[in-house]
């Protein structure tokens, strides 16, 4: 059999005492070159292990047309970069884990992979060996009764090897990266779904740069199922799992990892006693390298597909964010998060990203559905429609596409009425009472969420509108009720006459807030939200959903001040502050490695006080330029420097 030529891209412990032996004991592959930055390092190493070719750069080694595939246990923030390069010269890829920082680095790297045409994997040597295919048998046969939960454990004591590249944040240390991947990875493994929901406690050590040196945990799955587990780089040795039945458990004492002294075998324990289940003591590192090493000499699929990768990924953003925020983090059918906020009113979360509808059409319900399905999947939750969106034709796709998905209670619906018409203003019980009765009907729905006036009339009393908004609340036809284009002393005196009868008052607002500054408004009656607005906003911690939260494109690099065939952007946007702004931004956007476009969105999404940006996304990789800008994080310094010109 022909043998796969493989590279090594480091001279990482995990690679010289495990997968470089793994390797060269496979079936079907052989390592034939090392590579580190360091060339005696390698020479090393290569000695060490009889490797033919040392090389002194990383780059040297992807310019071998001799290497067929190589296997990446460089630092976690490194995995991305040195994925993606070795895609593109041609190499198939097996990377350590955990795949890469976030899931959306791991989309990227998959991505990568694929356009490239090589196989990609994650290395998780665990799941290789047999006993795991025994293992999902006795579950599946009904011998431990239903599963009802499982336990796992990985933790270790390192503590004192303070230059440890686990323990630098940067990098992406801690041990929820390390070592907390393996029970769940494990337990998506064998209950062969993915989580709902993670919530994690974690202790973050000052003298390891803050990265989470034990993590406990719980993942909640399908019919009250949980995966229990705790993991750690300062407690004493553990590598467990336990799968618990009706009827019975099943016991893998070394788990993820075997020692020399250590079995292969489990133990099931029923009514009937305890046995153990003998299984062959076998190289998982020499197996994991089979199994790629046949994916790419026959072309058969991965028994763990790249995708599987970024799926659990994504339960390891879950889990993070929820260990940092100290809250329960939910995802959807893919493990997916988005972040989110608060409205007093609902009892759902508001996604940061809310999909916007103005050119939603039933003529185009297909698009519609694809657009609306892609931003579910991506995590977001929250569309923004209104009354006069396509003469009502928005809210009617956005009503077909729920009762086609059948998900109303997942999804949160943000829709506005009181619009001006050819009459004139329209904030009056009236035409309030009318249009909400016709979103309803539209919608397809017998409530909304969020529903916010689209204009104001400073003429009418605000206790007028707040009487007759709370008339609808207490009928619960609106949970919560909010101001689009309401200036913050409109907000302000509303809220104070709804404490002072003790009714609801506005626990959202909806103005533009965007980086680019508007000179005049981009229609008639709307309200943009500038610094001293803002301030009024951190003051009272009122949620704010943008609109045009990217300046309707101004940061795209479309544009440039000599072109001025927009006449509407030129009118709004253009002037010498803003065109400072966009060179501010775009400097940001190289040293970050993201666009100038989604630095934009990252403003919005950074201040001090809970936002939301209303986004026009119409394909998948619009959505995951703005899911990537949502995950940018900005400090108040870069926030000042780029506003402030």
């Amino acid at each position: 059999m022909k043998k796969i030529r493989w590279g090594i891209l480091g001279t990482a412990n995990i690679a010289k005492n495990s997968v470089i032996p793994g390797i060269q004991q496979s079936e079907t592959g052989e390592v034939a070159a090392i590579a580190s930055r360091d060339v005696d390092k390698a020479k090393e190493v290569a000695q060490q292990w009889n490797i033919p070719l040392a090389y002194g750069s990383y780059e040297e080694l992807l310019a071998d047309p001799e290497i067929e595939s190589v296997y990446i246990p460089l630092p976690n923030h490194l995995h991305k970069e040195w994925t993606i390069r070795a895609a593109e010269a041609g190499k198939h890829v097996l990377c350590e884990k955990p795949l890469a920082l976030d899931a959306i680095e791991a989309e990227e790297m998959v991505e990568a992979c694929n356009k490239a045409g090589v196989v990609f994997a994650e290395a998780f040597m665990y799941r290789y060996h047999p006993r795991y295919t025994r293992i999902r048998e006795m579950m599946d046969s009904g011998e431990i009764g239903e599963v009802r939960a499982i336990h796992g454990t990985f933790t270790f004591n390192n503590a004192k090897d303070k230059g440890n590249v686990r323990y630098v944040k940067e990098w992406g240390g801690g041990s929820l990266y390390d070592v907390g991947v393996y029970p769940i990875s494990a337990a998506r493994m064998l209950l062969g779904q993915e989580p709902q929901a993670a919530t994690v406690h974690a202790f973050f050590s000052e003298k390891h740069d803050y990265v989470d040196m034990m993590a406990s945990g719980i993942l909640e799955f399908d019919k009250g199922v949980a995966l229990t587990f705790d993991c750690g780089m300062w407690a004493t040795f553990r590598n467990t799992l336990e799968i618990v039945g009706t009827e019975g458990r099943i016991e893998v004492p070394s788990a993820f990892v075997v020692g020399q002294n250590e079995g292969d075998n489990f133990f099931v324990i029923t009514g009937e006693g305890r046995r153990e289940v003998e299984v062959p003591k076998l190289n998982q590192y020499a197996l994991q390298a089979d199994a790629i090493g046949k994916s790419i000499l026959t072309g058969e699929a991965l028994t763990f597909p790249a995708r599987d990768a970024v799926l659990n990924m994504k339960v390891l953003d879950a889990c993070l964010a929820s260990a940092t925020e100290r809250r329960r983090v939910e995802m959807n059918s893919e493990g997916i998060t988005m972040d989110t906020i608060a409205i007093k009113g609902l009892d759902k979360q508001v996604s940061t990203l809310i999909q916007g509808s103005d050119y939603f059409n039933p003529d185009i319900q297909e698009k519609v559905n694809a657009v609306l399905d892609n931003f579910m999947r991506i995590g977001g939750n929250t569309i923004d429609t209104a009354h006069v969106y396509g003469r009502g034709q928005s809210e009617i796709a956005i009503g077909n596409w729920l009762k086609e998905r059948n998900n109303r209670e997942d999804v949160v619906i943000l829709t506005k009425g009181a619009h001006p018409d050819e009459t004139g203003v329209r904030v009056n019980p009236e035409a309030i009472a009318k249009d909400l009765e016709e979103s309803l009907e539209r919608l397809g729905t017998d409530y909304v969420d969020l529903y916010a006036l689209h204009r104001d009339d400073p003429n009418v009393p605000v206790s007028v509108i707040i009487d007759a908004l709370n008339e609808y609340i207490q009928v619960g036809k609106i949970k919560a009720i909010g101001g689009s284009n309401w200036s913050v002393e409109r907000l302000q005196e509303a809220n104070e006459y709804a404490a002072s009868k003790g009714l609801v008052g506005f626990t959202f607002s909806s103005p533009n807030l965007s980086l680019a500054k508007a000179k005049e408004p981009y229609w008639e009656g709307c309200i943009s939200a500038y610094k001293s607005d803002c301030q009024w906003y951190e003051e009272q911690q009122m949620p704010l959903l943008s609109w045009s939260s990217q300046a309707r494109g101004f940061f795209t690099g479309r544009f440039t001040p000599e072109d001025r065939s927009n006449e509407d952007l030129v009118r709004v946007f253009y002037n010498e502050e803003n065109w400072e702004r966009y060179a501010r931004a775009e400097k940001l956007a190289k040293e970050k490695g993201v666009s100038t476009i989604q630095i934009a969105l990252a403003y919005v999404l950074n201040q001090s006080f809970p936002t939301s940006a209303i986004i026009g996304a119409q394909n998948e990789e619009e959505l995951q330029s703005c899911l990537k800008g949502s995950k940018i994080e900005l400090t108040k310094e870069e926030l000042q420097w780029l506003e402030e010109v």
